[in-house]
């Protein structure tokens, strides 16, 4: 796990490699699995790991995916300094930021912004932590704000100081630092070790220079400042996981494609064998075998070593030269099917009804649109995406509908102390979920929030990724994310308007823009398979939830430690995705609302009706009759950039299980599964190959460019 904290920042920023968790199906922990099955317990023998040990090393590595990279410190990292950088860019942001004044945004929860003063981008602070993590801090090794010097003055008296100017110099005790913007200072600064500089007080020498190390002192306080937000989150997220766990996987029992797949390579193997069964199957090895002869020729290809490749994305853009194609969804993505290995496998593992809506609902849609805009209805592809956030407020419901009389077992266990042992045994976490919300929501009710705003946030929060990680256990999407372009600020915003000041709404965007920016690798997915997985492996639960959440906090700070040091290390103002989503998704509509020009709310609840009810018509419809042939997951899954790239993946998993069911039934299916898991596993070991042939060819200082990524996302 440290190694893996280590190496994800640098692998996914500062190499450029596919990333190492990337989805729900992480290839690093398949790696980790698959060289324990096949290396290190065949080696180890009667001490081999049993399957309860192993489950405790996939959840370490999850518990770090939720945080390591996209999870949350590459994210964190520009959200917490993105502030300073865009708004002083970017204009239309004077309400938050008006001439004079400080900008409106909870203090000590940003770096760079003054908490008393005005955002002056000349100071030399903001230059040192602002510009500096956004264009490299560059070792200059002449006297400037922050760096270390050693003088000598002209009665030949050495000193050494830490060299400071502007704004943060005022709050300093006189005599204790070198004051650039004072003499002898001011004389002294932009100079070099060794230079001899006239100055009104005598000729001053410049012995030595220490140029500015990393502005650990700028970040540190902020980190604090989020860590009851971000140990709420974690805290929360850990216990929704392990009270759903029973009612997911023995009340409904959902299928958990992902966590079975993972289950195979930690197996205890059979009297007389040293492979898990999985690995003994003939069929996994077929699998396994074409997944790299055909990943193997596209890694080639692109690398200029073969002059062909066997395809598995194609295009059809040529069949679509008409107005009312180009009138769909997203045509784009329908006319550029890219099918990958391990997402038609996991479909495979489906029931039908539920493989055929994943794409069913997508082909609908985009046939629904082209119609509609046909018929001069000004439909846009931001309407779906509104529409499903009503559909995910309902599935929320539905999902605490369906469980309704074990969720409230377990209230009443936490209040009255009754229900049965195992139903007593899960109090703690009920508490450890309250008290994960409390800690969320009054940090930013101190922040200046109301706290009915504060909870209804916090719900937003819950609802989303407790939806997320349904898709995840029943669904086994391994790329899932959230409806494209929406995030938990703005609907929280759509719900509380913008008449109040911006004191108590500002606040309400830290749980969007700092915890949940991106989806594809949230903790409360990845905790909800490792629960499932500690189920069968019979794995002490709270002992494994406390694991996970200290190698979580812990992970967050190392990762976010490393993704600072690499930000100034390295220019990366190309990173354009945490500061599109601070800016669209927080900061405008935000300062929109606050200016009196926020987006037309009466616009957005009709689409949230809308979405809210398809939702509702086919949860109920799945609810009531056995042969509704629809399941509500597919709605969902829609409007995400997650389902615009692997569409046809569950298209050509449905029509294979299809056909498999038809004309051989279950016995060939059975017979298959094991040809499906090579897929996956064969698919993720081709991508930490080339993985590895990136990290290679960096530390070899080589181009990484033009490498192969095998993965959605």
């Amino acid at each position: 796990v440290a190694a893996f904290a280590v190496l994800t920042p640098l692998n996914d920023w500062v190499i450029g490699n596919t990333y190492l968790f990337s989805h729900y199906l992480p290839p690093g922990v398949v790696l980790v699995l698959f060289a324990l099955a096949l290396v290190v317990n065949p080696l180890l023998g009667k001490r081999r790991l049993r399957a309860g040990e192993a489950v405790v090393v996939i959840a370490m590595l999850m518990a770090l995916g939720g945080v390591a990279s996209n999870g949350f410190s590459r994210l964190w990292t520009q959200i917490a300094s993105g502030p300073a950088r865009i708004i002083p860019r970017t204009p239309g942001l004077e309400t938050l930021a008006p001439p004079g004044e400080p900008v409106k945004l909870p203090p000590g929860f940003f770096v760079g912004l003054p908490a008393d003063a005005p955002l002056d981008t000349n100071d030399p602070e903001y230059r040192l932590v602002i510009d500096g993590f956004y264009d490299g801090l560059a070792s200059s090794g002449r006297v400037e704000h922050r760096a270390v010097v050693t003088w000598r003055d002209a009665g030949g008296t050495e000193r050494q100081q830490l060299a400071l100017g502007g704004r943060i110099a005022r709050s300093w005790a006189p005599g204790t630092f070198l004051d650039l913007d004072s003499e002898p200072g001011r004389s002294l600064q932009s100079r070099h070790a060794g230079d001899v500089v006239t100055t009104p007080s005598g000729v001053f020498t410049v012995v030595a220079v220490q140029s500015p190390t990393l502005p650990a002192h700028a970040w540190w306080p902020v980190f604090l400042r989020w860590s009851p937000l971000l140990g709420g989150m974690l805290l929360a997220s850990l216990a929704i996981a392990a009270l759903v766990r029973d009612q997911w996987s023995q009340n409904e029992r959902l299928p958990f494609p992902i966590a079975e797949f993972l289950y195979g390579f930690i197996e205890d193997p059979a009297p007389g064998r040293r492979l898990p069964p999985l690995l003994c199957e003939r069929g996994f090895w077929y699998g396994a075998a074409i997944a790299v002869f055909i990943l193997g020729t596209q890694g080639l290809e692109a690398m200029g070593l073969l002059p062909m490749s066997v395809k598995t994305s194609f295009s059809f853009v040529a069949l679509g030269n008409n107005a009312w194609v180009w009138n769909m969804y997203r045509p784009w993505e329908l006319l550029n099917p890219h099918v990958y290995l391990s997402i038609v496998a996991l479909t495979f593992f489906l029931p039908t009804g539920l493989s055929f809506s994943l794409w069913f609902f997508f082909i609908a849609t985009q046939i629904g649109f082209a119609m509609a805009r046909s018929a001069g209805v000004p439909l846009q592809y931001e309407d779906a995406a509104t529409a499903a956030i009503g559909g995910y407020a309902v599935q929320a419901l539905l999902i605490l509908f369906i469980g309704r009389r074990y969720y409230l077992a377990l209230l009443r266990a936490a209040f009255t102390r009754s229900g049965d042992q195992r139903t007593r045994m899960l109090v703690p976490y009920v508490w450890a979920l309250l008290l994960g919300m409390a800690a969320m929501a009054g940090t930013m009710v101190a922040a200046g929030a109301r706290i009915d705003h504060a909870l209804l946030a916090v719900i937003v929060l819950l609802g989303l990724v407790l939806v997320l990680a349904r898709l995840v256990a029943e669904a086994g999407i391994a790329f899932a994310q959230i409806p494209t372009g929406w995030f938990v600020s703005q609907i929280v915003f759509s719900v509380t308007g913008f008449a109040l000041p911006l004191a108590s709404l500002a606040p309400l965007m830290l749980l969007g823009a700092g915890l949940f920016s991106d989806s594809r690798e949230h903790i409360l997915p990845y905790a909800v398979q490792v629960e499932h997985l500690a189920g069968k492996a019979a794995v002490p639960r709270r002992r494994l939830s406390l694991t996970m959440f200290i190698v979580a906090c812990a992970g967050a700070a190392a990762c976010v430690a490393i993704m600072v040091k690499i930000y100034y290390s390295y220019q990366h103002g190309h990173d354009s995705w945490p500061h599109d989503t601070l800016l669209a998704h927080n900061l405008q509509p935000l300062s929109n609302g606050a200016g009196g020009h926020g987006a037309d709310q009466a616009h957005t609840w009709i689409a949230y009706g809308i979405g809210g009810a398809l939702l509702a018509l086919v949860g109920i419809g799945r609810l009531m009759f056995a042969w509704w042939p629809l399941h509500p997951l597919g709605l969902l899954v829609v409007p995400a950039y997650a389902t615009w790239t692997i569409w046809a993946s569950f298209l050509v998993g449905w029509l294979a299980k299809t056909m498999v069911m038809r004309y051989g039934g279950m016995m060939l299916y059975k017979r298959l599964k094991p040809f499906a898991a090579g897929l996956i596993a064969g698919e993720a070991s081709m991508t930490v190959l080339f993985l590895f042939v990136g990290l290679v060819r960096w530390l070899m200082s080589m181009p990484t460019t033009g490498l192969p990524r095998f993965l959605p996302g």
